[in-house]
C-alpha cells in the first residue's frame, strides 16, 4: 500500500495496433480532438527542428493541418483545451500561446511559472494541473492562471519528481478520476488521485516500438497520452518515437508485485526524495 493506505495497482500494457508517427517529433502535448483527430504540439528538439502544433489522424497518424505560428524561437510544451480552442504553454519564455479550434493563431498570456511541462485541464474542477519538472503538481485559475493549489505527487513513501505529459481520465475503469503523467527517463505512466497527489496505478511502455539507451537521460523517453473514452483504451508514444500505439491496460494478476510496480519502486528509491 502507499503512504496513506491507498492501494497501488499495476497494469499490463497491451499492444492493439501501431501508426506512423509522421516526422518522429519531440512531442510535447498530445489531446483528443472531436472527429477523430489527435492534437499534438512538439518542441524543437533536435537542433534545426521547430516547435508546431498539429493534428492528425485518429486511425492512421496522418497529419492533417500543422503550423509554427506563436512558436516560432519558443519550445512549445504542454497543451489543453481552452473555451474557445488550446492553449500551449512554453519552456522558459514565461508565455502560453492561444489557438482557436481551427489552430489559428490567437494571441499570448503571461505564464508566470518557471517552465511549462506537462498540462491537463480539469472540467471537474475548471482548472488545469500543471507540472514544472520538479516533484510538484500545480492547479491553475483556467481564467488568470494564478496558483491555487501545490503539492507533491507522491508514491510508496516517495516524491515523484518529473511527471509530464498529463492526462486528466474522468473515471478510469471505474476507480473515479486519475490524472496520468510519463514518468521523466522512463518508460512509465504512472496515475495519481487529484484530489491527493498520489499515485493509484502504474503501467509500463517497455516493448513498444524501437528502445534506445539514451531513455535513461530524457531522450527518446515515452511522452504523449490521450485516453479513448469510447473503449477506455490508450494512444502513447515518445519523444521521436516513430510510432504511435493504441494500447489495452489491464490489472496485472500479481498486484503489487507486479513488474511495473517493482520498477517504479527502483526509479523512485534510486532518486531518493523520501517524504
Amino acid at each position: 500500500a502507499t503512504a496513506h493506505g491507498a492501494v497501488l495497482v499495476g497494469y499490463k500494457a497491451n499492444q492493439l495496433r501501431s501508426m506512423p508517427h509522421e516526422g518522429a517529433p519531440w512531442t510535447q502535448g498530445l489531446e483528443l480532438m472531436e472527429g477523430d483527430k489527435l492534437l499534438e504540439t512538439s518542441g524543437a528538439y533536435p537542433t534545426g527542428m521547430k516547435s508546431f502544433i498539429r493534428t492528425l489522424d485518429l486511425h492512421t497518424g496522418r497529419v492533417i493541418q500543422s503550423t509554427e505560428a506563436g512558436l516560432e524561437g519558443r519550445f512549445a510544451e504542454g497543451v489543453a483545451r481552452t473555451p474557445n480552442g488550446w492553449m500551449v504553454t512554453t519552456y522558459h519564455d514565461h508565455k502560453a500561446v492561444m489557438f482557436d479550434q481551427d489552430l489559428e493563431h490567437t494571441g499570448e498570456v503571461n505564464y508566470p511559472w518557471e517552465e511549462g511541462w506537462g498540462l491537463a485541464r480539469s472540467l471537474r474542477h475548471n482548472r488545469y494541473f500543471a507540472t514544472n519538472g520538479s516533484e510538484y503538481v500545480m492547479e491553475l485559475n483556467s481564467m488568470t492562471l494564478e496558483l491555487e493549489r501545490v503539492a507533491p505527487a507522491t508514491c510508496l513513501g516517495h516524491k515523484v519528481q518529473g511527471l509530464n505529459e498529463l492526462e486528466l481520465v474522468e473515471d478510469f475503469q471505474g476507480h473515479g478520476p486519475t490524472l496520468f503523467g510519463n514518468v521523466y527517463k522512463t518508460r512509465l505512466i504512472m496515475g495519481i488521485d487529484p484530489d491527493t497527489y498520489e499515485c493509484t496505478s502504474v503501467f509500463d511502455l517497455q516493448g513498444l516500438g524501437e528502445s534506445d539507451m539514451n531513455e535513461k537521460y530524457g531522450y527518446h523517453v515515452a511522452n504523449g497520452i490521450v485516453y479513448l473514452p469510447d473503449t477506455g483504451n490508450f494512444i502513447v508514444t515518445g519523444k521521436n518515437w516513430k510510432e504511435m500505439f493504441e494500447i489495452s491496460v489491464s490489472p496485472d494478476a500479481a498486484g503489487e508485485d507486479s513488474e511495473p510496480v517493482q520498477k517504479l519502486h527502483r526509479v523512485l528509491r534510486d532518486r531518493a526524495i523520501l517524504l
